[in-house]
């Protein structure tokens, strides 16, 4: 039979529709199998694992159908120990089943630092180093010295802390300051209409410690204690002068009709005067 003839005979056909049956059943179960294995149309939306503990997310992520692996570790003082800081993916992202979502926690502890020397350092340099390092600046204390408003020794809950000592970093550093043998007194900054943490690096800068807060009745809630204001303060500012280190108590209050700020105020903060 010459192949012209067989192009259009019946066998020719009965061959090419079999064929044809056959690609046909091989590409519909390659197509099925790819839609199997990639999950085709089907996503999950990452949810918001912030603050949530490794605990919380061994059930959790299980019933949503995903996994996660800890990326890193690092240490938010302002943070619960061991919870979730940051994840990738973000949340509300759509993806597959049986995703790794990579997550940051908090670590359990605070790691430690080495104490950096703050020996013979004025007030502000010694402040700004040990926020650099992570540490938060406790209370003033000054004792005759010749160096006036230099730091003369470093403690933590009283005890002198020597230079390169590990420190829990977060630590209270409190500073001994020289007074430059004299019994100088400064003026009382103006806080009114500041906020807390404003408030204190003020008077840490005008060597000056912050001394008790009482809130009014319009404080209620953690976020009216985040967000209030000073609105009266003792000693008062203006005229009244104070010894270096000493304190200042401060009324705080979110209602903004309490809070009188004094325009016509213009002694500088923390300028310094004879008793």
């Amino acid at each position: 039979m010459s192949f012209t003839k067989f192009l259009i005979s019946k066998a020719f056909f009965v061959n090419l529709l079999v064929a044809l049956i056959l690609v046909g059943g091989i590409l519909w179960y390659i197509f099925n199998f790819l839609d199997d294995y990639t999950l085709h149309g089907q996503t999950i939306t990452v949810p918001d694992l912030s603050g949530m503990t490794i605990a919380d997310l061994d059930t959790f992520l299980v019933e949503k159908k995903l996994r996660y692996v800890i990326s890193d570790s690092i240490f938010e003082a302002n943070a619960k120990k061991g919870v979730v800081l940051e994840q990738d993916p973000k949340p509300d992202v759509k993806v597959k089943e049986d995703r790794r979502v990579y997550i940051v926690v908090n670590a359990m502890q605070a790691p430690k630092i080495k104490m950096p020397n703050l020996v013979d350092l004025s007030l502000k340099m010694a402040i700004a180093t040990l926020e650099t390092y992570g540490f938060k600046v406790g209370e003033l204390e000054y004792k005759p010295d010749l160096a006036r408003d230099a730091v003369i020794a470093q403690k933590i809950n009283g005890v002198e802390m020597e230079p390169g000592t590990m420190v829990t970093k977060g630590a209270t550093i409190d500073l001994v300051m020289g007074d430059g043998y004299s019994d100088e007194q400064i003026h009382v900054p103006m806080l009114i209409g500041l906020r807390v943490k404003e408030a204190i690096l003020l008077l840490k800068t005008s060597s000056l410690n912050a001394g008790g807060f009482t809130f009014d009745e319009s404080v209620i809630s953690a976020s009216d204690t985040a967000r209030a204001r000073v609105w009266k303060q003792q000693p008062e500012y203006g005229k009244n002068m104070i010894h270096l280190g000493g304190y200042v108590d401060m009324g705080l209050t979110v209602d903004k009709n309490k809070i009188k700020v004094d325009t016509t105020f213009t002694i500088t903060p923390g300028a310094e005067g004879i008793n």
